[in-house]
């Protein structure tokens, strides 16, 4: 029961009685440590709408995150509907935006009547949001949900650029799936590694290739095999990354500066510490200023 009022002269009164089966955000608000305001001031943006994507974006809507941005310039395909959730055949036959699609149905799917995903049909680099793109100043974490190492140099460039212009951190939480195998890493610029100080010199020979999920026939793209289970328990970790990051360690230490890996046919998982690389060709050359 909540909200006993009581005016000077008259007896107290009952103003309304909660009722915790009315509350969506009820059982997570019974967490010690949780502070469901911070969850909804949060703007994210979540860059790839794929198999991660659906998943992310699933998570943040059940836990009352406001305002989402989804960015992916690519469309939806019959490959895609293994793993992706708010995805139907008649959006593969259409060749659907998938950040658009995505977006639609995730408002659909909320809960929460002021729920606020924002679609952008556009890819993360020199054709779409680049680093000085106003958008960043909207933005308090990152999800890094892509397929090609060139993305996730330009999410690193773009959130230690913005993190100095600014003057606050832009953490990036990213993931990455392969069949049985997954892993993320929490980026905090300035403090961490980035998204490229593990990346073998062989890569940048050609870092624009991607490994595709959805069987792209574009002479650069490999097909990568792919499991709904892995991208679930992946997409879940980011998310619960995310949260522990909002809440400044009140929900328990997250992975900064750490990859955690997983191997789903072995039950596997492991976690390291990724050092920062003197000569990485991204954060070395970013000035902290």
């Amino acid at each position: 029961m909540e909200g006993i009022g009581e005016v000077a002269g008259e007896k107290p009164r009952i103003l309304r009685i909660y009722d915790p089966m009315s509350d969506p955000t009820d059982r997570q608000k019974r967490i010690k440590g949780w502070n469901q305001e911070r969850i909804e001031k949060a703007r994210v943006l979540v860059v790839g709408a794929g198999g991660l994507g659906n998943e992310i974006v699933k998570h943040l809507v059940m836990l009352g995150f406001k305002k989402i941005y989804i960015a992916d310039y690519d469309q939806v395909v019959e490959a895609n509907l293994n793993r992706c959730i708010f995805f139907r055949m008649e959006d593969a036959k259409k060749r659907k935006n998938k950040a658009l699609t995505l977006a639609e149905r995730a408002k659909e799917m909320s809960p929460y009547p002021d729920t606020e995903i924002i679609p952008l049909s556009t890819k993360i680099g020199d054709e779409g949001i680049t680093y000085d793109d106003k958008l960043w100043r909207e933005i308090d974490l990152v999800f890094g949900a892509v397929d090609n190492v060139m993305a996730r140099v330009y999410l690193s460039i773009s959130a230690l650029y913005n993190s100095r212009e600014l003057k606050r951190s832009i953490p990036v939480v990213d993931g990455g799936v392969r069949a049985f195998n997954g892993n993320i890493f929490v980026m905090v610029p300035f403090k961490t590694a980035c998204l490229a100080c593990e990346l073998p010199e062989s890569v940048w020979t050609d870092p624009w290739k991607r490994a595709s999920c959805s069987g792209s026939s574009l002479p650069n793209v490999t097909i990568s095999p792919s499991l709904p289970t892995t991208f679930s328990v992946i997409a879940a970790l980011q998310v619960n990354e995310a949260v522990k990051i909002l809440h400044d360690g009140a929900l328990g230490k997250p992975l900064i500066g750490k990859r955690l890996c997983i191997d789903l046919s072995r039950g596997d998982w492991y976690v390291y510490e990724v050092p920062k690389n003197k000569s990485c060709k991204v954060c070395s050359m970013v000035p902290e200023g």
